[in-house]
Order: C-alpha cells, then sequence, then structure tokens
C-alpha cells in the first residue's frame, strides 16, 4: 500500500541516486562484476543485479 520507505526516504540506506548511477555506469562499461560492485557499495549483489536492471533506483523520467 505503498506504506514503506523506499531508496533515499529510507534513513538506514546504504547508497543515493548517485551511487546507483555510478554501479549502471561501472557495470556498463563491462569492467566490473556484481560481486566486486557489491563488495565496492557494500551492498549484496543481488542489490547490483536490480539496480542494473532497473528494478530499483530508477532514475526520475526527466532524465529517461
Amino acid at each position: 500500500k505503498g506504506r514503506q520507505s523506499r531508496n533515499q526516504r529510507n534513513g538506514k540506506t546504504k547508497l543515493n541516486l548517485e551511487k546507483a548511477q555510478q554501479i549502471r555506469d561501472l557495470y556498463g562499461d563491462g569492467g566490473s562484476t556484481y560481486k566486486k560492485l557489491a563488495e565496492s557499495f557494500g551492498v549484496s549483489t543481488f542489490t547490483i543485479g536490480a539496480i542494473v536492471r532497473g528494478e530499483c533506483w530508477k532514475l526520475p523520467l526527466a532524465e529517461y
């Protein structure tokens, strides 16, 4: 029902929109794996995959 804090509105988050974009860029350049990115940013490989696939930390519509 939309009651859960998401992304930057959650005070315990380890990432922000800028870091998510950095993850996409690093992965897109082909120089990093999910595992390397997860270790660098202190999150799980699942989280990295969701960011890369656009399932979380989506860009605002104006930036598409």
